[in-house]
């Protein structure tokens, strides 16, 4: 990820997630539909976590992506009160992106 790329993922967090400017999202997508889902998706967020604030203390940077797959597979999240182990389907999935 060059730093033209981390400065963008900077701003995004910056704008839409902690400064709440959905009115930005379009700056950040092209297709019409992402930017109405991702809209949509930040507003039930926001409603859900109204004190929310992401901070952005590293970014993967390149030829990263074996490693972050490492990292997930051993990640465990807690959702809904429950804890949830990233399972390997998951992994390939968000890989594929």
């Amino acid at each position: 990820m060059s730093e033209e790329n981390k400065e963008v993922v900077r701003e995004y967090y910056a704008r839409v997630i902690n400064g709440r400017d959905l009115e930005a999202v379009g700056e950040f997508f092209v297709d019409d539909r992402m930017v109405e889902g991702v809209k949509s998706g930040c507003f039930r967020y926001f409603e859900a976590f109204p004190d929310m604030h992401v901070a952005l203390d590293d970014l993967i940077a390149e030829r990263a992506s074996r490693n972050l797959q490492d990292l997930i597979g051993q990640a465990s999240a807690v959702i809904n009160g429950t804890d949830h182990v990233v399972d390997q389907a998951q992994i390939d999935a968000l890989m594929e992106f």
